[in-house]
C-alpha cells in the first residue's frame, strides 16, 4: 500500500488549556481538553509556527574530543501563532473573542494541544480518548497587534517553552491489548509483541516489564528475550489507557 499526501487545510486543531487544567501531560483527558479555549477557528495560516524542533549544538570539547566536536544539546520547541482580532471582543459567543480574551493578559501559562487530520475537515471536532495529540506547556509572552492596509485585523502571540511536551500522546482512554497472549519459545529465542490502544500501534510508547527476567525479558519496544527453562509474564502499559495487558510465555 502506497500512502497518499494528506493537506493540512481544515485538517488541524489546536487548544489552550489554561495551567493547572492538565493532571498528566502525557495522558490528557478528553473532558480537560473540552474545557480549554478552541483557538482553531481564529488562528490565520500567516506566521503560524507551532512544534518541537531541532536541538541546540553544544560545543565543549573534551581533551580527547576531535576538533570541531559537538553534541547535541536539549529539545527545543517554540511557537508563534497569528489570530483573527474579533470585532467586538465583549461577545462570549464568538470564537475570536474566546482567543483574545485568553491572550489579551500578559505572561499567561497553560498548554497548547495540536491534533491534526482527525477532526472533520473545516471543523474544530470534539476531542475524543485515543485521539493523537501533541501537548507544549508555554509561557504566552508577547501580545502583539498586527494591522496593516487591506490585510485581515489580526494579533500574534508568541509562546515560549516552560520545559514540558508531550509529542504525540494519545488523549486517555481507551483498552490496551497486547498480541501473542501467550507464546511458547525455547531459550535464545526473540519474539515481538505488539501492543494496541483502540487498534493503534503503541508498543513504541508503551511500558513493558517483565515479571521474572531469568526466564524471558523485554526492552522498551516488546522485544521478548527468551533466557532459561521455565515461565513468565511479559506486562504492558500505555498511559491513559484502561488496564493492563500481559503475555504469558512459557520457555522449554
Amino acid at each position: 500500500m502506497v500512502d497518499e499526501k494528506a493537506f493540512a487545510a481544515g485538517r488541524l486543531n489546536v487548544v489552550w488549556v489554561p495551567a493547572g487544567g492538565i493532571a498528566n501531560i502525557n495522558a490528557p483527558t478528553a473532558a480537560e481538553i473540552a474545557a480549554g479555549v478552541a483557538l482553531s477557528p481564529a488562528i490565520a495560516w500567516e506566521n503560524y509556527e507551532l512544534a518541537a524542533s531541532e536541538s541546540d549544538a553544544v560545543d565543549d570539547r573534551g581533551i580527547l574530543d576531535k576538533g570541531n566536536a559537538s553534541s547535541r544539546g536539549a529539545a527545543q520547541f517554540g511557537g508563534t501563532v497569528s489570530y483573527f482580532r474579533p470585532v467586538d471582543p465583549t461577545d462570549v459567543t464568538d470564537p475570536y473573542s474566546t482567543a483574545f480574551a485568553a491572550f489579551r493578559t500578559p505572561r499567561a501559562y497553560g498548554y497548547l494541544i495540536t491534533r491534526v487530520l482527525q477532526n472533520v475537515e473545516g471543523e474544530h471536532s470534539t476531542f475524543v480518548a485515543g485521539n493523537d495529540i501533541s501537548v507544549f506547556y508555554f509561557v504566552a509572552d508577547t501580545f502583539i497587534d498586527d494591522t496593516e492596509g487591506d490585510d485581515s485585523v489580526k494579533f500574534t502571540v508568541n509562546y515560549q517553552p516552560q520545559g514540558q511536551l508531550a509529542v504525540y500522546t494519545k488523549v486517555a482512554g481507551g483498552t490496551i491489548a497486547v498480541t501473542p497472549t501467550t507464546l511458547a519459545s525455547g531459550a535464545g529465542d526473540v519474539d515481538k509483541a505488539v501492543a494496541t490502544v483502540d487498534a493503534q500501534d503503541v508498543s513504541a510508547g508503551a511500558t513493558w516489564t517483565t515479571s521474572d527476567p531469568e526466564v524471558a525479558g523485554v526492552n522498551a519496544h516488546g522485544v521478548i528475550n527468551s533466557v532459561a527453562v521455565g515461565t513468565a509474564t511479559i506486562t504492558a502499559t500505555y498511559p491513559g489507557a484502561t488496564g493492563t495487558a500481559e503475555v504469558a510465555v512459557t520457555v522449554s
